[in-house]
């Protein structure tokens, strides 16, 4: 199995953070994510996207080699995101010797070239989003981010009712 997304995504505000598993050996050289969610009675579709080969993309990812990954995105449409359906999709260069390549200039780089598509469920959880947002430099090893959310996560992070 190559790399996904979880089957729940955190969202606040402009903010969403596409997160998923990797293959045991797997590495992300570079990354392009986008998130979206289709009108559904709204006037437009919502999306947010980033990618490694722009600096702030780069500056924000984060992996434990062979085990997770994490991307925050930013909403690049009008339309904001509400808890629900939404597809996810992404292309990477990967290698898979299970750690980062030696930094290589653009249009040195090596590895494969993979996708993958899913849907999957959004959910408010600013607590998430904050702590992706500023999550220290290097390897992602903050236990939050090292399982998947479930679905108690997203009850426990949904705005009480007033």
């Amino acid at each position: 199995m190559g790399p996904r997304f979880d089957d729940l995504i955190a969202y606040d505000g402009d903010n969403l953070i596409a997160i998923g598993p990797l293959h045991a050996g797997d590495n992300i050289e570079e990354i392009c994510a986008w998130v979206f969610q289709p009108n559904d009675g709204r006037t437009e579709d919502s999306a947010a996207t980033e990618m490694t080969t722009d600096t702030g993309g780069a500056e924000l990812f984060r992996q434990a080699a062979g085990e997770r990954w994490l991307l925050p995105l930013k909403k690049i449409t009008a339309e904001s995101f509400c808890p629900g359906r939404a597809f996810a999709v992404a292309v990477a260069l990967m290698t898979e010797d299970g750690a980062p390549t030696v930094e290589r200039e653009m249009g040195q780089k090596k590895g494969r070239v993979v996708w993958w598509a899913q849907p999957v469920a959004i959910f408010p959880d600013a607590r998430r989003i904050a702590t992706a947002l500023a999550l220290p430099e290097g390897a992602l090893a903050d236990s939050l981010f090292m399982t998947p959310a479930t679905d108690k996560d997203a009850e426990a992070a949904a705005p009480a009712a007033t």
